[in-house]
């Protein structure tokens, strides 16, 4: 009789607040099977440790998907800065040619053209870079020209194709060798509207072509 007291005392004990429907299927399957396991029924002390192994798991789940969260968008960040950096830092303008020009008053000028994919001289398809100097000519090795507001040294576009160009706003195009009739080499950083900077190097080759101005 003792035994059955306790038992029904046992039985009387407070519920448990009840559990959401998946945290429930959960719960009864492992309280199910510790009672298989146990062979009886004998006391709550084995759900109750069941339901806390099932919260525990469902704790590190939420801290896991939080913390995978914060991974997430601290990834995103990243990408959109090295993404921005990229950008920022070099577009890739590995081909391209210089050549005489002609100023806007008809003067002499050195005009430079980067492209993406290998072109012929004087012949451009798709997007490019051109570049421009009308000041401090002849250029020399180690000469640095710089443009924008204030500065009527040159200029520079970049163009998604002929005839669609957007100017930049300022810059600085710097020789680091020149050789007229030759080619060149060097570096260039443009600033464009927005704060967009596009900025790399060249080693053009000289395009036969003549210019004729005025």
């Amino acid at each position: 009789m003792q035994i059955a007291a306790n038992l029904r005392s046992s039985q009387t004990l407070k519920t448990p607040s009840p559990l959401p429907a998946y945290r429930f299927n959960i719960f009864r399957r492992l309280s199910n099977f510790a009672r298989e396991a146990s062979g009886v029924y004998r006391s709550n002390s084995i759900i109750g440790r069941v339901r806390e192994i099932v919260l525990d798991w469902e704790r590190y789940w939420r801290f896991f998907m939080r913390s995978r969260t914060h991974r997430y968008s601290l990834a995103v960040i990243i990408l959109f800065t090295l993404g921005g950096a990229a950008f920022s830092r070099a577009l890739p303008f590995a081909y391209g040619w210089i050549q005489g020009s002609c100023a806007p008053w008809d003067g002499p000028a050195v005009a430079i053209t980067l492209t993406a994919e290998p072109a012929q001289c004087d012949r451009v398809k798709g997007p490019y870079i051109s570049m421009g100097v009308w000041r401090g000519l002849p250029i020399h090795a180690g000469q640095t020209v710089k443009f924008g507001s204030g500065s009527d040294a040159g200029f520079a576009s970049r163009c998604a194709n002929e005839g669609d160009c957007q100017r930049a706003e300022s810059g600085t195009i710097v020789f680091e060798k020149y050789e007229e009739g030759t080619g060149a080499r060097g570096s260039y950083e443009l600033h464009f509207k927005g704060g967009e900077t596009v900025k790399g190097n060249f080693d053009v080759q000289w395009c036969k072509t003549r210019a004729i101005c005025g």
